[in-house]
């Protein structure tokens, strides 16, 4: 006799022919029920019932506790798949695929466009007008006149400076040079004279206008161009020479000059009219003479000079804004060491004007 049920593992009494737990027949049990009769084939077999045990076996009739706990188990497992499936299936989706993900970060970079190149700041571009033509020379020793009857203009008063305007950089005279260097501006005049009987060699750059001695000698010089370095040569033993620089905006620019070169000359004069409002610089040399001045314009102003006894050679620069109007300016010289040639000496002035509008 078996302690235990083999169908469900149930502790079973000793004389027990069924399972009082699931109600199966216990095996190897020593009494057996009775052979029935074989029913026939169209009979229905009839339930078997034992006595006493009858109600706990159809009480606890069908599947184990151990199987329905399994089963169970595998329907949730089940249902929590289904759910988590379709969960994640929802997510997926609602969700951009990996190309998609690429075409909207494509689409939504920010695109760097580099700045624009700027342009290099260009200086205004100079334009230098023909120089007029010197009028005629006047036989040494005469002056130019006015016509009868001509009545000079008398100027109005000069303006307040327009911001822009031309100035003065730099105004420089030097005893005993050849060369000179001045401040960087877009326009640059020079002078240079010599005392004694000896040639002379025009500037190096720009151009010029000359006056020569009684001997024929070059004896002062004037010129003008756009390099700040200018030179000479001369074989005198005393020589000057000076340098003014010009900066700003001008539409207009005019070159004038008056010369003396008659024996003993101590005098020079140059008349000129302003149609508008301008910058005018005057430039001053006197061969041979220690002593030089300018006058006949209101306002000027002397930005270098050497006179004197301790200068060697007479020069001066001086600048004026004037109104529309017609001038003269008129350079003296003389002669302050004795033993001066008077064939050697010459005056040479030079006006130079910058229109603004």
């Amino acid at each position: 006799m078996a302690d235990f049920c083999t169908n469900c593992g149930a502790k079973i009494e000793p004389d027990a022919t069924f399972c009082g737990q699931c109600g199966a027949q216990i095996k190897g049990t020593g009494s057996k029920p009775k052979a029935q009769s074989q029913p026939t084939q169209n009979t229905p077999q009839k339930p078997t019932t034992v006595a006493g045990n009858s109600g706990a076996a159809q009480k606890h009739r069908g599947l184990p506790w151990g199987t329905l706990i399994i089963i169970g188990v595998l329907i949730i497992a089940g249902a929590a798949f289904f759910v988590f499936r379709h969960a994640r299936n929802s997510i997926k989706n609602h969700l951009p695929s990996r190309n998609s993900n690429a075409v909207v970060a494509n689409a939504t970079k920010p695109q760097i466009v580099p700045p624009a190149p700027v342009p290099p700041i260009q200086p205004p571009a100079i334009v230098f007008p023909t120089p007029p033509v010197p009028p005629a020379r006047v036989p040494r020793g005469q002056q130019r006149k006015a016509p009868e009857g001509y009545v000079r203009k008398q100027p109005e008063p000069f303006p307040a400076i327009p911001p822009g305007a031309p100035v003065v950089v730099q105004a420089t005279i030097h005893n005993n040079e050849k060369s000179i260097t001045v401040l960087l501006g877009h326009l640059y005049i020079y002078g240079m004279a010599t005392g004694g009987a000896a040639s002379s060699s025009p500037f190096a750059s720009g151009q010029f206008m000359q006056a020569t001695d009684a001997a024929g000698h070059v004896a002062a010089e004037l010129a003008f161009g756009e390099s700040n370095q200018n030179r000479f040569t001369t074989g005198a033993a005393y020589t000057v020479i000076g340098g003014v620089s010009i900066t700003g905006k001008w539409d207009s620019f005019h070159v004038m000059y008056g010369s003396n070169e008659s024996p003993g000359a101590s005098n020079a004069s140059v008349s000129f009219t302003l149609p508008g409002n301008s910058l005018v610089v005057v430039v001053g040399t006197a061969s041979s003479q220690q002593s030089i001045s300018l006058s006949g314009l209101q306002g000027l102003q002397t930005d270098a000079i050497k006179s004197g006894p301790s200068a060697n050679i007479a020069m001066v620069i001086g600048h004026a804004y004037l109104a529309p109007g017609a001038y003269t300016v008129v350079e003296r010289s003389a002669a302050l060491s004795g033993g001066q040639d008077p064939n050697h000496m010459a005056d040479l002035v030079g006006v130079f004007t910058f229109g603004m509008r």
